[in-house]
C-alpha cells in the first residue's frame, strides 16, 4: 500500500490519528461528517512528550524534529538503546498515556549523570528509544482500532504526523499484517500548518452544511472537532 495524500474520495470507514503537541486522539470516520472519538491521551499529548524530553536533553524546540534527527545519528552507531516504558501499549482500550515515559527519561538522565555516563552517545540512545516508544504506542492502537472497525483507510494528521518513523511504522504494520487499507498522510510541509487544517475543515463544512451567517457567529476558542 503506497502512502497517499488525503482527498475527498477517501475510502470509509476510516481511522484517523490526530497527533500533535496538544492532541493525541483516535477517531472513527464513517464519512467526512460522521466522526466518533474512540480514544485519546489521558495526560500528555505525544508531541508534548517529544517537546518535554527534548527539553530534558537540552536539545531545543520543537522537540519532535530534534529528537528524530538525534535518533538518526544513533542508527549509525553500534549501541543498544535504553529500555523505556510503553504506557498502555497492551491496554484493552484505545487510550494513550505519555507522562510516564517523560518521567522515565527524567530518572534515566539523573541516573546517567550520577554515574558520569551522560554524554552525546547517551542522548542518541535516549532519543532513539523515546521515539520508538512513542511511535509503537501510536501505531499499535491505530492498527488495532482499524482492524476492529474493518477500516478501509488509515490517516494521520497534526504536527507529529511529519515524523518519518511514525509514517514508516504504520505502513510497515499495514504491510506485515497484509491489511487491505489505504494509508493517507499530509505532505510534510502541511503537517504543522494549522491554517490549512482549519481551511480544509471549513471547506468540508461548506460542502455539507452550506455557509453560516458571519453576523451570527460566536467566538468559541474551545470548539471541538465533533
Amino acid at each position: 500500500m503506497k502512502e497517499k495524500n488525503f482527498h475527498l474520495n477517501t475510502k470509509f470507514p476510516a481511522i484517523s490519528l490526530l497527533v500533535s503537541g496538544g492532541h493525541t486522539q483516535l477517531y472513527l470516520l464513517n464519512n467526512l461528517t460522521d466522526i466518533q472519538l474512540i480514544g485519546e491521551t489521558r495526560d500528555d499529548a505525544a508531541g508534548e512528550c517529544f517537546d518535554k524530553i527534548a527539553k530534558l536533553l537540552n536539545l531545543g524546540y520543537p522537540g519532535g524534529p530534534l529528537i528524530a534527527k538525534t535518533a538518526d545519528e544513533f542508527k549509525n552507531n553500534n549501541f543498544k538503546p535504553f529500555d523505556l516504558p510503553r504506557p498502555l501499549l497492551h491496554s484493552k482500550d484505545y487510550d494513550f498515556s505519555f507522562a510516564g515515559l517523560k518521567t522515565a527519561v527524567l530518572y534515566l538522565i539523573e541516573k546517567l549523570k550520577k554515574n558520569k555516563k551522560y554524554n552525546k552517545r547517551a542522548k542518541q540512545q535516549i532519543c532513539f528509544e523515546s521515539q520508538n516508544a512513542i511511535c509503537e504506542c501510536l501505531v499499535s492502537k491505530t492498527i488495532k482500532l482499524a482492524i476492529a472497525k474493518n477500516a478501509k483507510s488509515i490517516m494521520i494528521s497534526g504536527g507529529v504526523s511529519a515524523n518519518k518513523e511514525l509514517r514508516r511504522k504504520i505502513q510497515e504494520e499495514i504491510n506485515n499484517q497484509k491489511l487491505q487499507m489505504d494509508f493517507y498522510c499530509p505532505e510534510f510541509i502541511l503537517s504543522a500548518d494549522n491554517a490549512c487544517m482549519i481551511a480544509v475543515a471549513g471547506y468540508i463544512k461548506y460542502l455539507t452544511n452550506g455557509v453560516d451567517d458571519p453576523v451570527d457567529l460566536d467566538i468559541n476558542p474551545n470548539l471541538k472537532i465533533i
